[in-house]
């Protein structure tokens, strides 16, 4: 996905108070820069499966509660086998211009 696919997920997941599952960099990438919401949940592996994502999901469910019941919290890193690490940033007061449609 190109850099207006993303942007246009940041948007609708931003608007719908969806958080985002990727392997994607990008996405920290507009995190670190744009505050959440979204929230992130960014897997950071190799090739795997839809049903090896999916186990990593439900075995770390109550880190992602935590994340997503943490006013402070944006992203959820996960190497190897466990979530790993939270990045602290501020929620962003508004959306920034560049992503603004209209």
């Amino acid at each position: 996905m190109g850099k207006t696919m993303d942007s246009e997920i940041w948007l609708y997941t931003h608007d719908h108070d969806y958080v985002i599952v990727t392997k994607d960099a990008d996405f920290n990438e507009l995190g670190v820069v744009n505050g959440f919401p979204p929230k992130i949940i960014w897997i950071r592996r190799g090739n795997c499966s839809t049903q090896e994502i999916e186990a990593i999901l439900r075995e770390n469910y109550d880190a992602i509660q935590s994340l997503s019941n943490d006013d402070d919290t944006g992203i959820l890193t996960r190497e190897h086998s466990k979530f790993v690490s939270c990045i602290w940033f501020r929620r962003a007061k508004a959306l920034p211009q560049f992503m603004k449609v209209g």
